[in-house]
C-alpha cells in the first residue's frame, strides 16, 4: 500500500511540475555530460594529437562547483511542492495515518522523483557526451569519432553527487512534515504570504548607504587632488550628487517604514543607485587614464565593482516597489483599470511577496545570459591571442618588471637552445636573438607608459622579421621607428607620428622615421613591459644602454611533438636558469605546440564552463518562475471558476492568464536581457581593440545571437509548457 500511495504521489507530482522533472532531467543530464570530459576512460580513447590534461583538472572543479547552485533550485522548489501537499498530509494524520509514515512517503516520494530524474538524466547526458566530443574533436581539428558514452568514474560521481543531494533534501522533508501542526497544514493553501518593504529590504538600506559614502569618497577624493576636463568633471558631479540622493532618500525610507510606507522614497532610492552606477561604469575610460599616469589601482577596481552592487540593488529595489508603481500607473478612473480589473487583481495579489523575488530572479538570469555570452567569446579571444603570440615554434626570453634587482646581466645561452633543438630531431630553419633596452636607467622608476619605455636594434628586429617571412627594414643613422602592438588602434599610431619626441640614445639625437610604424606578427618577445610600443633604433644607437630583457627565437622544419615540446620546455628552463643572468621568475619558454594545445584547451574549458554555468542558472530561474506560476494556478482556480460562474467566457479567461503569464515571465526576462546586454556592450567597449584585434565583429555578433537565440528558444519552450499546465490546473475539479 505504502508503495501504491507513493507511485500515486509522484504520478500525480509529474503531472502538475513536470517542468520541475525536466529540469531536473536536464541538470543531471548536463552534469554527466560535461563531467565525462574528464573522465580517464575518457582521455584513454582520445587520438595521440589530443591531450586535454588542463581541461580535465578544470572540469572536475568547476563542475561539481556550479553544480551545487542545483541546492538553491532543489530548495525552493520542494518549499512549495511541500506547502502544496500540506493538507493531504493533514487529512491523512487526521484519518489514522501516523505523522512518522506521512513524512516517510514523502521521502520516498522525494527519492523515487530523484532517482527517475538520475537515470533519466544520464541516458540524456551520454547523448550530451557525444556533442561535447564533437566540439574537442573540431576544435583540435581531428575527424570526429564516435565515443563511448558511459564511464564508470563519471556514473559514479554522478550517482554520489545527485543521490547525495536528493538524500539531504528528503531527510529535510522528513523532520519539517513531522514537525508541522496538522491546522497549520489544512490552512495551508488559504494563507498567503505578504512581506513589508520594511521586511523585504532590511540588510539591503545600510549596504547600499555604506555602497553610496565609498562612492561618494572616492569621487570627492579625485576632486580635491585634480582638475579634469569640463565633460568629465560633470560626470564625477553626477555621481557625487547621486550618492548624496541615496542616502538621503535611503534615510526617508528607514523613517518612513516606521509608518507603513516607503515605496516612494525606495522607488527613488532604487532609481539614484542606478544612476550612480551607471555614472561610476562611465568613468571607467578616466579611471584607466589615471591608474596609467601612476594613480591607486583601487581607482580602477572600485568603481565597477561598487557599480555592480548598486546596479543589484537598483533591480532588487524597483522590483520590490513594483505594486506601488503599478497603483500609481493604473488607477480609477482611468479606462484601462476597469478593462483589466481582473487582470490587476490577480498581479496584486502577489506581487507583495512575489516582486522581490523576481528582482533576484532578473540578476541572476542577467548573470547567467553573460555566462553564456561572454565566456565563449573570452575564450576565442583568448585562443586568438596565443595564436599571435606563439607564431614561432619556439620562444625564450625575460619579462621586464621594472625592478634594478631583475634586470639580466647578460644574454641566453642561443647555441644551447639550437642544439638541443637539433639533437632531438627538429633542425632548425631560423633564428632569432637580440634584446630590449633602456634608453635612461631612470626610466626604470617611471609610471606612465603612454610613451614606449624600450628599444630594439634594427638587426634584431629584422631577425625577427625574417623568422615571419617579411623583408628586412632599414634606417638612416639619425632616425628611428615603432613597432606597435597588434592591439594598438590607427588613432594612437597617427596621434605619436604627430607628436613623435626627439630621442637621445647612445649619444646620439634621432628623429623618427616617416611612416615607419611597424604592427608586425613578431610574437611575444618585444612585448612584456605592458605598453603598446617599443623604439625600433639603429644598431649604433644600442650601444651602452642598459639591457631591460633578452630574447631568443626559432622555427623548425616540423612542429615538435606534445611530449618533446615538455621535455624542452624543462631542459631549456633549468639551463637556463643555471646560468645566473636573470630572476628565474623573469624566465619565459613559449613553444608552438603547447601553447596552441593549452589555447584550444581554455578555449573549450571557457566555453563549456560558461554554457554549463549560463545554463544551468537560466533553467533553473525558468523553472522558480514557472513553478510560483504553477503553485498560483492552485490558489486562483477558486478566482477563476467564480469568474466563470459570473459570466467570464473561457476565452476571456485564457486571455488573462496569457496576459498574466506574459507579465511574471517578461518584466524579469526583458530586464535581464537589457541589463546582460549593457554589460556586454560596457566589458566589450573598454577592451574594444583587444577584442577586436583578435576577434572580428562580425563573428562577435554571430556568436552573441546564438546565445541569445538559444535562450529565446529555451524560454518559448519553459512559457509554453507552463501555460498549458496553468489551463489544465484551471480545468481540473
Amino acid at each position: 500500500m505504502l508503495c501504491k500511495l507513493i507511485l500515486r504521489n509522484v504520478h500525480r507530482s509529474a503531472r502538475d511540475y513536470g517542468i520541475y522533472l525536466v529540469t531536473l532531467i536536464l541538470s543531471v543530464g548536463m552534469f554527466y555530460g560535461f563531467l565525462s570530459l574528464s573522465s580517464s576512460h575518457y582521455q584513454a580513447a582520445l587520438p595521440r594529437s589530443i591531450h586535454l590534461e588542463l581541461l580535465e583538472r578544470g572540469m572536475q572543479v568547476a563542475i561539481p562547483v556550479l553544480g551545487l547552485l542545483l541546492l538553491f533550485l532543489l530548495s525552493y522548489v520542494n518549499a512549495h511542492l511541500l506547502r502544496a501537499k500540506q493538507k493531504s498530509f493533514a487529512v491523512q494524520t487526521i484519518l489514522g495515518m501516523e505523522r512518522r509514515t506521512v513524512a516517510l512517503l514523502f521521502f520516498g516520494e522525494t527519492l523515487l522523483l530523484g532517482s527517475l530524474a538520475i537515470l533519466a538524466g544520464i541516458a540524456l547526458g551520454a547523448f550530451l557526451s557525444q556533442l561535447a566530443s564533437f566540439a574537442v574533436f573540431r576544435a583540435f581539428g581531428e575527424s570526429y569519432r564516435l565515443q563511448p558514452g558511459l564511464f564508470p568514474d563519471t556514473l559514479a560521481q554522478t550517482l554520489l553527487f545527485f543521490g547525495g543531494i536528493f538524500l539531504v533534501v528528503g531527510l529535510r522533508n522528513l523532520v519539517l512534515v513531522r514537525r508541522l501542526p496538522v491546522l497549520s497544514m489544512l490552512q495551508a493553501d488559504r494563507k498567503t504570504e505578504s512581506f513589508p518593504l520594511r521586511t523585504q529590504m532590511r540588510g539591503w538600506i545600510p549596504a547600499v548607504l555604506l555602497v553610496s559614502t565609498a562612492a561618494g569618497g572616492l569621487i570627492l577624493s579625485l576632486l580635491s587632488r585634480l582638475s579634469f576636463p569640463l565633460p568629465w568633471l560633470l560626470a564625477l558631479l553626477l555621481v557625487l550628487g547621486a550618492a548624496l540622493w541615496n542616502l538621503v532618500t535611503g534615510i526617508w525610507f528607514l523613517r518612513a517604514c516606521r509608518s507603513g510606507g516607503g515605496e516612494r522614497p525606495l522607488f527613488l532610492l532604487s532609481l539614484g543607485a542606478l544612476l550612480a552606477g551607471g555614472g561610476l561604469l562611465a568613468l571607467y575610460p578616466l579611471m584607466k587614464s589615471l591608474v596609467r599616469q601612476g594613480a591607486l589601482q583601487a581607482y580602477l577596481t572600485m568603481p565597477p565593482l561598487l557599480a555592480l552592487l548598486l546596479v543589484v540593488f537598483a533591480l532588487v529595489g524597483l522590483f520590490s516597489t513594483l505594486s506601488w508603481s503599478l497603483s500609481r500607473s493604473l488607477r480609477p478612473p482611468k479606462p484601462r483599470y476597469y478593462r483589466n480589473l481582473f487582470l490587476l487583481g490577480q498581479l496584486k495579489s502577489r506581487l507583495g511577496s512575489g516582486a522581490k523575488t523576481m528582482g533576484v530572479i532578473t540578476v541572476v538570469l542577467t548573470a547567467a545570459l553573460v555566462c553564456f555570452t561572454l565566456l565563449p567569446l573570452l575564450a576565442v579571444r583568448i585562443q586568438g591571442y596565443q595564436q599571435v603570440l606563439s607564431v614561432y615554434e619556439v620562444q625564450v626570453g625575460t619579462i621586464y618588471t621594472a625592478q634594478e634587482d631583475a634586470l639580466p646581466t647578460g644574454p641566453l645561452d642561443d647555441q644551447f637552445l639550437t642544439d638541443t633543438l637539433n639533437q632531438g630531431g627538429y633542425p632548425v630553419t631560423g633564428t632569432a636573438s637580440g634584446a630590449l633596452y633602456l634608453l635612461r636607467r631612470e626610466d626604470l622608476k617611471r609610471r606612465d607608459r603612454d610613451l614606449p619605455l624600450l628599444a630594439v636594434s634594427l638587426s634584431s628586429y629584422n631577425q625577427l622579421r625574417a623568422l615571419s617571412g617579411l623583408p628586412p627594414l632599414s634606417l638612416a643613422t639619425d632616425q628611428y621607428g615603432v613597432a606597435w602592438s597588434n592591439t594598438t588602434p590607427a588613432s594612437t599610431i597617427d596621434g605619436f607620428q604627430q607628436t613623435a619626441p626627439v630621442l637621445t640614445a647612445g649619444g646620439s639625437r634621432l628623429h623618427k622615421a616617416p611612416a615607419l610604424d611597424c604592427q608586425d606578427s613578431v610574437g611575444i618577445s618585444l612585448f612584456t613591459s605592458q605598453t603598446e610600443a617599443v623604439y625600433i633604433l639603429p644598431d649604433a644607437a644600442c650601444q651602452g644602454l642598459t639591457m631591460a630583457t633578452t630574447f631568443y627565437a626559432a622555427n623548425t622544419a616540423q612542429p615538435l611533438s606534445y611530449s618533446f615540446a615538455q621535455s624542452f620546455d624543462q631542459i631549456a628552463a633549468a639551463h637556463q636558469q643555471s646560468l645566473g643572468r636573470f630572476a628565474p621568475e623573469n624566465l619565459y619558454v613559449r613553444l608552438h605546440t603547447l601553447q596552441a594545445n593549452e589555447g584550444v584547451s581554455n578555449l573549450l574549458l571557457l566555453s563549456l564552463v560558461g554554457t554549463y554555468a549560463g545554463g544551468i542558472l537560466m533553467i533553473s530561474c525558468l523553472t522558480l518562475l514557472a513553478v510560483q506560476q504553477l503553485t498560483d494556478a492552485r490558489q486562483q482556480r477558486r478566482r477563476f471558476q467564480t469568474a466563470i460562474h459570473l459570466g467570464m467566457a473561457a476565452e476571456d479567461r485564457d486571455q488573462v492568464i496569457r496576459r498574466q503569464m506574459l507579465f511574471w515571465f517578461g518584466l524579469p526576462v526583458a530586464a535581464a536581457v537589457l541589463c546582460s546586454l549593457g554589460v556586454l556592450v560596457f566589458f566589450i567597449g573598454i577592451n574594444y581593440e583587444d577584442f577586436t584585434a583578435y576577434l572580428p565583429l562580425s563573428r562577435m555578433f554571430l556568436l552573441s545571437a546564438l546565445a541569445y537565440g538559444s535562450f529565446l528558444l529555451l524560454l518559448l519552450c519553459y512559457f509554453t509548457a507552463t501555460y498549458h499546465l496553468f489551463r489544465r490546473a484551471m480545468a481540473s475539479p
